[in-house]
């Protein structure tokens, strides 16, 4: 039997930039918040959907023809008899936010009314650049007057509050 042991595995060069092969993670960014409130709770009581700054997430690929895997764990809520709906939006540096489309007619994800949800989100996004990409976070409510929250809130526990968004670039 042999044995192979190195420190560092790195991909060939090319004209002075590394070559990674297709379906190799070249990246990720990351931000988790585990109770501790440093995405502290946003909310909106619009039926429109509102950016909530708190829980962007920006990654910049290093090869325009990447992918990028999304994922995000998300503390919904609703208030009264509304329904919370979120949706995740793409901002390339220089231009407007773009919402990425999904099959769901109320954006990624939607809750009932009156209960805490940990929502997780998931999808493969085709940027196609080499800027900053950030996503961001959107959510609205079902019924006007009532109050849609994300986040972080004093009277959960560290479960109850556990945010994560991760973004990882894979080379195509």
């Amino acid at each position: 039997m042999s044995t192979l042991s190195v420190d560092t595995i790195q991909g060939k060069t090319t004209a002075g930039t590394v070559d990674f092969p297709s379906g190799t993670i070249v990246q990720q960014v990351n931000a988790t918040d585990n109770g501790t409130a440093n995405r502290a709770q946003q909310s909106t009581t619009s039926t429109s959907y509102a950016h909530m700054s708190n829980f962007d997430l920006a990654i910049t690929p290093k090869f325009s023809s990447s992918k990028i895997l999304y994922m995000g764990n998300f503390n919904l809520f609703g208030s009264n008899t509304t329904y919370t709906y979120m949706a995740i939006y793409r901002h390339i540096a220089g231009g407007s936010a773009t919402y990425i489309p999904t099959i769901a007619d109320h954006g990624h994800a939607a809750i009932t009314q009156q209960t805490y949800m940990q929502v997780p989100v998931f999808f493969i996004d085709s940027p196609n650049t080499t800027s900053a990409v950030t996503y961001k976070v959107y959510i609205r409510s079902h019924d006007s007057g009532d109050t849609s929250y994300i986040g972080w809130v004093s009277g959960g526990s560290a479960n109850d509050n556990l945010t994560n968004m991760i973004a990882m670039e894979i080379r195509a």
